[in-house]
């Protein structure tokens, strides 16, 4: 029962710490008018709503067998892998609609510094997640944390790109780099989104 118990746990401090992540980008949002800003805020939201499903799929899988289930529940964590996937798909699809419309309907950009700054400490914080849901995930066998730990991993490398692209425009003064940015961001979120489905696919089989 602590075995479930340390995974749920794990879990709940990881969507607490993303939703709080999640209200920083958002202001970082409103404090800069980047798109690709945006792009990383709107990741967030797909990281709470994918941890939200990836908690409750803990709770269900912790479950004891009963004659609707002989071999427990705990399948349902691969299903929930599947949920983040096309969860993450979708915004990887908004993320690059929404970079492409911004070539025909521009904004300034304002405050890049404070930008670069909640950019790189939402970057780190998310890096130390990755890591702990990863490490977590492998040794509690749980294929929810792994995966959420995945996409976190992501999220830093797109928050490292994100850095890169503010700096360029803080000195160059091109704002049209904040819109390939989003554009790029939104196509690498769309490919570990897929990897992410993939994974769920070939362990619901038995791959």
């Amino acid at each position: 029962m602590n075995y479930h118990k340390n995974k749920i746990k794990t879990m709940k401090w990881v969507l607490i710490i993303g939703f709080l992540l999640m209200v920083l980008k958002f202001l970082a949002f409103y404090l800069t008018h980047s798109n690709a800003i945006l792009t990383d805020a709107i990741e967030s939201i797909v990281n709470v709503l994918a941890g939200s499903f990836a908690l409750y799929s803990l709770y269900f899988a912790s479950k004891p067998k009963d004659e609707d289930h002989p071999y427990g529940h705990g399948k349902i964590e691969f299903f929930s892998t599947g949920v983040e996937g096309g969860m993450i798909t979708l915004a990887g699809i908004v993320m690059v609609l929404k970079g492409i419309s911004a070539f025909f309907y521009p904004n300034n950009i304002d405050n890049l510094t404070i930008g670069i700054l909640i950019s790189f400490f939402s970057g780190l914080v998310n890096f130390i997640l990755a890591k702990i849901l990863i490490k977590k995930g492998n040794l509690l066998n749980s294929s929810a944390l792994v995966a959420d730990g995945k996409h976190l991993l992501t999220d830093t490398w797109s928050s490292i790109g994100l850095i890169v692209g503010l700096i360029l425009i803080y000195f160059t003064n091109i704002f049209f780099i904040d819109y390939i940015i989003t554009i790029g961001l939104g196509l690498f979120i769309i490919y570990t989104g897929f990897q992410l489905l993939k994974e769920s696919v070939f362990n619901l089989l038995d791959k």
